[in-house]
């Protein structure tokens, strides 16, 4: 079995080509792209950690700004998982719909499951 290096499908090449491009962008955004998958999550957030504050104005301490910038590395492999996911119902034959909503799913699942596996690791103390 040969390795392909490049995708053979359109939607594995998206997911490869927005895999990189949140990488990039998670380092030259700077944290904005980390503060954007925050405000996101911080709904769902408030289930996980009823006492932090979910506004990210009130946010302060030194671990902020590293978790802003380094969350979209570990967000960017959903992407990854999304794409795969689709091939795997596209192989079953859902429907068009159906497929797209649970790539969108599935990257927001991501979201929420990188957020709190950080804050549960870089602050033990809102667990």
């Amino acid at each position: 079995m040969a390795f392909k290096l490049w995708p053979a499908t359109k939607v594995m090449r998206f997911s490869v080509i927005a895999f990189i491009l949140c990488l990039v962008l998670s380092l030259l955004s700077m944290g904005l792209l980390g503060g954007a998958l925050f405000f996101i999550a911080s709904p769902m957030l408030d289930f996980f950690f009823p006492q932090m504050s979910t506004d990210l104005n009130t946010i302060s301490g030194d671990w902020v700004w590293p978790t802003m910038i380094g969350m979209p590395v570990l967000w960017s492999v959903g992407w990854l998982i999304a794409g795969r996911y689709y091939l795997h119902v596209d192989a079953l034959d859902w429907t068009v719909l159906t497929k797209k909503v649970g790539y969108v799913v599935i990257l927001l699942i991501w979201n929420l499951l990188v957020w709190v596996f950080l804050l549960s690791m870089i602050r033990p103390d809102i667990t």
